[in-house]
């Protein structure tokens, strides 16, 4: 069976390996070092391997039983994959135009992050990795993905069979992404005790949702519509806000207007362009729409792919690729934010913040009703006063202390009763209860 290299045609200017795959638009790649750094992943059906040379990429596939090599069709696939051989998709146009538009920034981080371009994924693939991203990292994202291609994709052969599996797996295993078929018999108990947490409900849903929908052509109908169609079409499956839609749009959708805001851009922002933000300390709807308002207005219609430069160089794998006043730039900002001491309350003086149009009271009722503790609110209701019971009765309950005081009413006025006066009424009261008995 051959496995022979072949040329992508792809010059470093246009295409290098580690800051197309490791910038987080894709989690099924990994690195060998020991094989002199080449890359295994799928790429549809096909397990592939990459290798960079000097001013090229090259590749090879495990063909299938039957093939000698792999298809032309699947070259051109994979040439359309990394988004190759498209004038309007080359990077030495593109960085020329966004270095004349933002020559401060974006200008220096281009030429650092030489040959990083935008991947054109699979939109299924694409859709549940993005909905298994949601408050997750690379690492924990792989791994998930791993388990799914694992126990719900069809096995393919190995580069050589003796590639061992990065994700833990069986040496030389691998395996196609699920279809969606398969996708919709997955149960969410199975996803949980995988580690999926509370995206399992959101992947069995979307799943669903999306053959519900017509399946993976209506995944693929979406490149045909608007930015602002797409984002409203993505955003009814389950685990899909606003971010996650864009990213799915942005990387398998050909929605290269689209900007994803997460924390690294929403950091860079803060940063960098501080008018688009004002006094907002978190990503509104007003401020999301300002932050790719101002992309699409500086960058062009290609301002997801200056996005990903930015956002990529945020990122600490890449940090050490930047001019060294940028990196300290990021790194000071990041310093400042770890020591910033958290403002301590002392709670025994602190008081209730007193709203506008509220009553100290009122404010005090609405708090305790927050922490489920209710308290009266004193200015509407009156402490009731103790009844006074048979005379008698009140003697013989005070009786038993050597003093007793109490307030004379309307005068204030405190008045003690001696031992002599405590006497008289105790016998007074001694009477009283025989003549009753």
């Amino acid at each position: 069976m051959s496995t022979k290299w072949r040329s992508l045609q792809a010059p470093s200017s246009e295409l290098r390996l580690e800051v197309t795959l490791e910038n987080g638009q894709a989690f099924g790649w990994n690195q060998d070092t020991e094989a002199g750094g080449v890359w295994h992943g799928v790429v549809r059906d096909r397990v592939v391997t990459l290798r960079e040379v000097d001013n090229d990429v090259l590749y090879r596939v495990i063909p299938h039983l039957g093939e000698a090599e792999a298809t032309e069709e699947f070259h051109k696939y994979l040439c359309q994959y990394f988004s190759l051989h498209d004038p309007d998709l080359s990077l030495d146009k593109l960085s020329r135009e966004w270095i004349s538009r933002e020559p401060e920034r974006l200008g220096l981080i281009v030429g650092h992050l030489k040959g990083m371009r935008l991947l054109r994924q699979d939109p299924l693939e694409c859709t549940i990795s993005f909905i298994c991203s949601s408050n997750n990292n690379i690492k924990r994202i792989k791994l998930m993905l791993g388990y799914l291609r694992r126990y719900y994709g069809k096995r393919l052969d190995s580069p050589g069979g003796e590639v061992a599996g990065d994700l833990g797996f069986a040496e030389g295993e691998w395996y196609e992404f699920p279809s969606l078929e398969a996708l919709c018999r997955v149960e969410e108990k199975h996803l949980r005790e995988l580690g999926f947490g509370y995206r399992a409900k959101y992947v069995v849903g979307a799943a669903k949702l999306i053959a519900e929908k017509g399946g993976t052509q209506w995944l693929l109908g979406l490149r045909k519509l608007s930015p602002g169609e797409v984002r409203e079409q993505l955003i009814q499956l389950p685990g899909v806000g606003p971010k996650v839609a864009d990213c799915i749009a942005l990387f398998s959708l050909d929605q290269l207007g689209c900007v994803p805001v997460d924390t690294h851009v929403w950091q860079l922002v803060q940063r960098e362009y501080k008018h688009l933000v004002g006094s907002s300390k978190t990503v509104t709807k007003k401020v999301y729409e300002n932050i790719t308002a101002f992309f699409q207005e500086t960058f062009g219609r290609h301002c997801g792919w200056a996005h990903s430069f930015l956002f990529t160089a945020e990122l600490p794998h890449f940090l050490h690729r930047l001019p060294e006043h940028l990196r300290n730039r990021i790194l000071s900002e990041r310093k400042l934010k770890k020591k910033k001491p958290k403002r301590k309350s002392n709670k025994k003086n602190s008081q209730p913040k007193q709203e506008k149009g509220t009553k100290p009271a009122e404010q005090e009722a609405e708090q305790a009703g927050k922490s489920g503790v209710s308290i009266a609110n004193n200015s509407d209701v009156k402490t009731p006063t103790k009844p006074v019971k048979n005379p008698a009765n009140r003697r013989l309950n005070g009786g038993s202390k050597r003093f007793r005081s109490e307030t004379k009413t309307g005068t204030g006025k405190k008045r003690k009763r001696t031992g002599a006066k405590r006497k008289g009424c105790e016998i007074a009261a001694r009477q009283l209860a025989l003549a009753q008995a």
